[in-house]
């Protein structure tokens, strides 16, 4: 008799029982999970599923199946997305994700992986918002300043469901000159939505809409710091006013610096990706292939003013920092340090007479009265780490700043002057706003 096993996907939800003798159970590390499955006429089939919390098979590819027989459920055993199901009954040995790919043909894992994006957006889109922006007009009127048509909106965005609260988040740079924001669901809902707050030097605003929390949906938060280049990257937005659009792309890069669109302040260990994202687009989610969002779409780089195939967003984890205070305070305190700062590499350290492998961060300037100055800073320091974490370049003295300190926390910086090693202990203060 074959020990039954009853196959899960990767978010727990059950997809079959199966009694299953000398069968093989593959489960293949690709966008979508394949598996041998029952039916209750005593054949199998390769099935493809969806991995969201409503699971969509679908059927693509019939197997033989040597005995099939009924039998109560055993334990569930449950695989990931990387993880392989036992080979045969009776074996020990898994089977590799090679062999269960051979058993597909190329347009069945086409199939699989179209399946699960087009579930993904479906999942996702209730999540999704555009954003329309007004001004007052000379008449007293909301709408575009330079249209004859009041119900023109001077510009649009995107954003995405924060909480049942009603809180959506998009850029600061969608809302900041606004006097009157609209928020547009992709069912047609459209509600004027209030600005909470926005913190300029992340990019992040926090609006706010008068909505019932059974229809508001908000995003699967993922984590940022776990990303890898090469993932796919999925954004959802309104570029040029056409509102839910699905673009995709991978994670080209991360821990980029790029520069705040209002601000001074530099904005580190953005991601980049090839995902298309275009004027309208700022704000939106970018998705990860699980549907959780990992970055909030923000700038391009172009000469054009469309997109030439590398985006920027902001991280996820730079948000769960920020809404929350925007939430409850109306903005988000950085700690300070006060210097402008360089990036000591080979080259550099050959000039300056150090070890070629010398990394740190080249304090440029030191601003008079801040907390470097006070803490006994010097032009020409060369930061190496802080608080015992090492500091390979400006992107990481900034980066750390940014999200391990607050305003009055006390940080070691171990430095190299005129050659000698030596250690500092400096009272951050709070950035002052430009």
């Amino acid at each position: 008799m074959a020990s039954p096993f009853r196959i899960i996907d990767m978010h727990g939800y059950e997809m079959k029982t199966l009694h299953i003798k000398n069968l093989i159970l593959p489960v293949i590390g690709l966008t979508a999970l394949a598996a041998v499955a029952c039916t209750g006429n005593g054949s199998s089939e390769v099935i493809v599923s969806n991995p969201a919390p409503t699971p969509a098979i679908q059927s693509v590819a019939p197997v033989a199946v040597a005995d099939v027989e009924s039998q109560p459920a055993a334990p569930i055993t449950q695989f990931t997305n990387t993880d392989v199901a036992p080979a045969r009954v009776g074996s020990d040995g898994p089977i590799s994700a090679q062999e269960v790919i051979d058993t597909l043909t190329p347009l069945e894992i086409l199939q699989a992986e179209e399946q699960v994006i087009a579930d993904l957006y479906d999942r996702v889109l209730a999540s999704t918002v555009q954003i329309q922006v007004f001004v007052e007009r000379a008449d007293g009127v909301f709408g575009r300043a330079s249209s004859g048509n009041p119900l023109d909106p001077e510009g649009s965005g995107s954003g995405f469901v924060w909480d049942e609260g009603g809180h959506i988040i998009t850029n600061h740079h969608v809302v900041a000159t606004t006097d009157a924001v609209r928020v547009e669901f992709s069912d047609g809902t459209n509600v004027e939505a209030e600005v909470l707050g926005s913190d300029p030097d992340s990019d992040l605003a926090v609006l706010k809409v008068d909505l019932p929390a059974s229809f508001l949906h908000p995003v699967s938060v993922g984590d940022s710091a776990n990303l890898r280049p090469g993932q796919i990257a999925l954004a959802i937005g309104s570029p040029f006013g056409n509102d839910f659009t699905l673009t995709q792309g991978i994670i080209s890069a991360l821990g980029r610096t790029i520069q705040s669109p209002t601000q001074g302040y530099s904005i580190p260990d953005a991601i980049q990706t090839d995902a298309s994202i275009n004027p309208g687009n700022s704000g939106g989610p970018l998705f990860n292939s699980s549907g959780e969002v990992i970055g909030i779409n923000s700038q391009i780089q172009t000469r054009t003013g469309s997109n030439t195939g590398i985006g920027f967003a902001i991280p996820i984890n730079q948000a769960k920092r920020v809404v929350p205070a925007i939430i409850k305070d109306g903005e988000y305190r950085y700690s300070y340090l006060g210097v402008t700062v360089g990036t000591i590499g080979a080259i550099e350290a050959e000039n300056l007479g150090l070890p070629p492998n010398t990394r740190g961060g080249l304090l440029d300037r030191v601003i008079e009265g801040g907390p470097a100055e006070k803490g006994g800073l010097l032009p020409d320091d060369i930061v190496t780490s802080i608080d015992g974490t090492a500091i390979m370049d400006f992107a990481g003295l900034i980066g750390y700043l940014a999200s391990q300190t607050r305003p009055g926390d006390i940080v070691t910086l171990d430095l190299i002057r005129d050659g000698d090693n030596i250690q500092i202990d400096v009272e951050l203060g709070e950035r002052p706003t430009n």
